[in-house]
């Protein structure tokens, strides 16, 4: 099925929209690639939604400029911008039928009932309903109803398609097998997707690019892999997944090599992200499964490194070990008192409970951020 003609971009130019008093999205330049899904991430209030309600013509921007497709389209109405959004309650008409529901917006369109025929039938089977043109939406379980509502948007062949908390509705285990559904369909489609949640692990799961909001300001754009290992700023590290952090004073810095005095002792790192100058406090960030712990002997699979002085290395305190299955996660204090979380995958029965230990962490998995408050600092997306 042709979704859409060609994949577009979408822009947003210094885009900004308050509610009284209240800034909700402040400044914020965005550039989406054409053919790509792009998430909007974020917590509760941190504007997503409302940037994704002005590209759809909900809500007019008290400044800046919106473009599809290079087109400018805040000055126009929403029912010429060619975009279809896919809303968290589905909004389908409990008294029509699923062919019809899909077919509402060819209708008021004046598209020709053979060529309606022809794309509901093809929407439908995208989405794998074939045979439930004449069923209601009231005979149809969660997953099914989402995937008319993604019919009904995908079926006008939209520059654009939206999505807000599109699977909010539906329980964990659905939940999971309707993203891969509608990731699978992105693909196949190639057509333009911005999604919103304030799920990370939705997010990262179905993104080809995420954008991480706060307080209405974009303060990250990346991959999944680039917004989970190499966080823009303070906010981001401790918003995405558990993630360990600690002070540094800057001694020695390259592009792509840092050398850094932290809790009494020279770590290094060699992904640093940006420029950094001597003298300059930072803080580093460690996710709890790049770090490895052991009591005496190097961590399992990093004899060769530990022993050749390749990772960073640092004595701790065992504070306390929960047992999750799949995992042991260690509590340990550091030298300088600060407390980090250590994942330990498929443990058995060889657990730590208490004690001296020493942490190692490997220098691509040791990332620099700025020293700053917690909230960051705005990012625009080029």
């Amino acid at each position: 099925m042709t979704i859409a003609r060609t994949a577009v971009s979408v822009d947003l130019k210094n885009v900004t929209k308050s509610f009284g008093r209240t800034r909700v999205v402040d400044s914020v330049d965005l550039h989406v690639e054409p053919g790509k899904l792009t998430t909007l991430l974020g917590p509760s209030g941190c504007g997503k939604t409302t940037t994704l309600r002005m590209i759809a013509g909900f809500h007019e921007p008290d400044s800046g400029e919106i473009y599809i497709g290079g087109r400018r389209v805040d000055v126009l109405p929403a029912y010429l911008r060619n975009t279809a959004m896919v809303f968290q309650d589905y909004a389908l008409f409990p008294h029509m039928s699923i062919f019809s529901n899909v077919a509402y917006g060819l209708r008021i369109r004046g598209v020709k009932p053979e060529e309606i025929k022809k794309r509901v039938t093809e929407a439908l089977d995208l989405v794998q309903l074939t045979g439930m043109e004449n069923r209601f939406p009231a005979q149809l379980s969660g997953g099914q109803q989402q995937r008319v509502a993604l019919a009904r948007a995908l079926v006008i062949q939209p520059d654009a398609l939206l999505l807000d908390e599109p699977l909010s509705n539906l329980d964990a285990k659905l939940r999971e097998a309707v993203r891969s559904e509608l990731r699978d369909i992105q693909q196949r489609t190639g057509i333009t997707s911005i999604y919103v949640t304030h799920d990370q692990e939705e997010a990262f799961s179905l993104s080809d690019t995420v954008v991480v909001m706060s307080e209405g300001r974009i303060q990250q754009v990346g991959t999944p892999e680039d917004i989970y290992y190499r966080p823009a700023n303070r906010f981001v590290a401790e918003f995405v997944g558990n993630t360990n952090l600690l002070s540094a004073v800057v001694l020695t810095a390259q592009r792509e090599h840092v050398v850094l005095a932290a809790a009494g002792t020279t770590l290094v790192a060699t992904s640093p992200g940006r420029r950094f100058a001597p003298g300059q406090s930072v803080l580093l960030t460690v996710r709890p499964e790049s770090v490895h712990i052991a009591a005496t002997t190097p961590p399992a699979g990093e004899e060769r490194r530990w022993e050749a002085g390749e990772l960073n290395v640092l004595p701790c305190q065992v504070v306390k070990t929960t047992f999750l299955g799949s995992r042991s996660r260690h509590t340990v204090r550091l030298p300088d008192g600060a407390l980090w979380t250590v994942d330990v995958p498929d443990p058995g029965t060889a657990t730590m409970t208490g004690g001296e230990a020493f942490v190692a962490f490997a220098p691509e998995r040791t990332h620099v951020i700025a020293s700053e408050a917690p909230g960051g600092t705005s990012a625009s997306a080029g």
